[in-house]
């Protein structure tokens, strides 16, 4: 989630402090190509059916999939534990917080912002 700079009090404030994120660090291997064809094709076919018109991978020429399956890093994860942290613009000056909160309800993303107002230190 991205919080634009103009909503700090501050105008020093660097904006990667502004981001407010969770982090989580991945190894993988280079999927196969079987597999990540088909994995393609499912999520394809999973976020087309919303469309009266579906486009398929098959409408695409052959050399030009072959091409962007080159480009494409498949993952599959299988979870064992997940450690979860939030950053919420808690070590941040009060009125920064706050910019943050106005940005959040401003685009309508009040989950999240009250998410931010939940985790506020108390003065």
């Amino acid at each position: 989630m991205y919080i634009p700079k103009h909503f700090a009090a501050d105008d020093a404030v660097v904006q990667d402090l502004l981001v407010n994120h969770g982090a989580a660090n991945l190894v993988t291997n280079t999927a196969d190509p079987a597999w990540l064809d088909a994995l393609v094709r499912r999520l394809t076919g999973k976020h087309e059916a919303a469309f009266a018109e579906q486009w398929s991978v098959d409408d695409a020429p052959e050399a030009f999939v072959a091409g962007q399956l080159r480009a494409i890093v498949g993952v599959e994860l299988v979870i064992s534990r997940i450690e979860a942290k939030a950053k919420l613009s808690q070590n941040r000056p009060e009125a920064d917080i706050e910019g943050v909160i106005a940005s959040l309800d401003a685009r309508g993303e009040t989950e999240s912002a009250d998410a931010v107002r939940a985790a506020k230190p108390s003065h």
